[in-house]
């Protein structure tokens, strides 16, 4: 079509106007080489550190808090939610309108193709009366509907309208219409009107043609779906602010455990560890953060507690002796017996503190996860063996009571030591020939382990504290070769186990017993 081809022509040449300077530009570019000034370098750092401002506005965006961040990312994706679903609704409107109009003006160019062949001549093509003929049937049992108008054109001018003034308000297009070689279809606009039409054309006689175009207007139905999605847009936009509100609420509540964890984290020292976050019984990863972090600090704190405690009784104990080795050292003589007993001082001494400086070590390693190496173990073998180990330690009259047959799963180094350190403290309570006896036996989910002896008991006010570091009673003295250190590994030893210890005391005897649950040995059992 010449008449649309026409307008190209300028915008080519203009083209070729712009490319004229940068294909002829050789003098420019030779005094550019010689010294003049460079633009392309200044353009080049521009673009550098253009590129380079995304780079920054990411580092700066990293900078903000989680809770910002989230917000943000939230938000940027309900506002790329909102604006793509808004664009699909237009366009879907718009198709369905279209499709719609354009079906029944093909209904109406049917009709009218129907009646041109009924009132075809015998020569096959319109005479210009006959082309007025089949205009004015057409118009006259025209059923276009509302908004539609029918135009015709015979010998390129128009002929008549079912709306005249169409034809004045849209001179280009009527001239086009006029002009049309085939059939067309298509959406046109004048002014604020915007039709959508479909043109057909009738052959006549010679050069003259007829040409019947059906128009549909559409504005309104467009400003209807313009309103709809503006109404849309609103409705979505309050509840974006609705929802980055509620996003920003449950932001803040979600990152609230984490706050408080940076909080007890940074407040967190080795002299205060019992800051704890609030938990829920929610199983989401918050909550269980928060559980994890409280954990640890409850492994933190037991672990520092551990520290101070061997810390201070490694200086409360081990002071005595040194201050004796020093003093007994400051004060030998050359006289050659003093040296020997101050030498067999110093060893007994020393003895002492190695024998302390273990003890303190197996307190310590009590509270590790690897404390106990755990196997099955015949009971009524490792009491007996036991049994053996101890007659030669005192003149007593060694027992045992009764055993287990089952093994039970221990760890049986822990288990010897402890039964070992109950048997000391029984030895240190009793005479000669007093009772010492040992056994064990099961009780329902646990399984009992023993050492009874017939000394003169432990007085009730005392029963709970012979237990604790250092604890001795109130007649015992301290160089009596104890450390004050026994009891106190027997029961993180069961309580390793996961058990505990009993004492049962009168003034006929006491009774000490690791009590260890049923788990620990039932698996082996079966």
């Amino acid at each position: 079509m010449p008449p649309l081809a026409r307008p190209l022509l300028p915008a080519a040449a203009l083209a070729r106007g712009r490319c004229a300077p940068h294909l002829g530009g050789a003098g420019d570019s030779t005094r550019r080489r010689r010294g003049g000034p460079r633009p392309a370098t200044s353009d080049i750092g521009a673009g550098e550190s253009d590129s380079a401002l995304p780079g920054r506005a990411g580092r700066r965006f990293l900078t903000v808090g989680l809770g910002t961040r989230m917000l943000a990312l939230f938000l940027a994706l309900l506002a790329l939610w909102a604006v793509v679903s808004l664009v699909l609704l237009n366009n879907a409107l718009d198709q369905r309108l279209n499709s719609r109009v354009d079906q029944e003006l093909a209904e109406e160019i049917s009709d009218f193709g129907r009646l041109a062949n009924d009132q075809r001549p015998q020569s096959g093509q319109f005479t210009r009366a006959g082309l007025e003929r089949l205009f004015e049937a057409m118009l006259a049992r025209n059923t276009a509907g509302d908004g539609e108008s029918v135009l015709t054109f015979a010998g390129g001018r128009p002929y008549r309208a079912t709306a005249e003034e169409l034809l004045g308000s849209m001179p280009g297009l009527a001239a086009r219409w006029a002009a049309l070689r085939r059939a067309a279809n298509g959406e046109v606009s004048a002014g604020e009107l915007r039709f959508r039409y479909r043109a057909r054309l009738v052959e006549g006689a010679g050069h003259l043609g007829g040409v019947i175009v059906v128009l549909s207007s559409v504005g309104r139905e467009h400003r209807e779906i313009d309103d709809a999605v503006k109404v849309t847009g609103v409705t979505k936009f309050g509840l974006l602010v609705v929802a980055a509100l509620l996003a920003w609420l449950l932001a803040r509540r979600l990152l609230a455990p984490v706050r408080k964890l940076t909080e007890a984290a940074r407040n967190a020292t080795e002299s205060d560890l019992t800051q704890r976050i609030p938990t829920t019984s929610g199983r989401d990863e918050v909550a269980e953060l928060a559980r994890t972090f409280n954990a640890m600090l409850d492994r933190l704190e037991a672990a520092f507690a551990s520290q101070r405690r061997f810390l201070n009784d490694a200086g409360h104990e081990l002071r005595m002796p040194l201050a004796v080795v020093m003093g007994h050292l400051e004060l030998v003589t050359d006289d050659p017996e003093d040296r020997r007993q101050t030498m067999e001082l110093v060893q007994d001494e020393l003895k002492r503190m190695d024998r302390i400086v273990d003890e303190l070590l197996t307190l310590a390693k009590a509270e590790r996860p690897d404390f106990l190496w755990q196997e099955p173990i015949q009971t009524d073998i490792l009491l007996s063996e036991l049994l053996e180990k101890v007659r030669p330690l005192a003149v007593r009259d060694w027992r045992l009571d009764g055993t287990v047959s089952e093994p039970i799963l221990a760890d049986k180094q822990r288990l010897v030591q402890a039964v070992m350190n109950l048997v000391d403290n029984a030895i240190r309570a009793t005479n000669e020939h007093d009772t010492i006896a040992i056994g064990a036996a099961p009780d329902g989910d646990h399984v009992r382990v023993w050492v009874r002896d017939s000394g003169p008991g432990v007085e009730h006010e005392h029963r709970e504290q012979i237990f604790d570091r250092f604890a001795r009673g109130p007649d015992e003295p301290r160089g009596d070769g104890g450390s004050g250190l026994g009891l106190a590994i027997v029961r993180a030893i069961a309580e390793a186990h996961r058990g505990r210890i009993e004492l049962h005391s009168s003034p006929f005897g006491s009774t000490f017993t690791l009590v260890l649950p049923r788990s620990a040995w039932g698996k082996v059992q079966a």
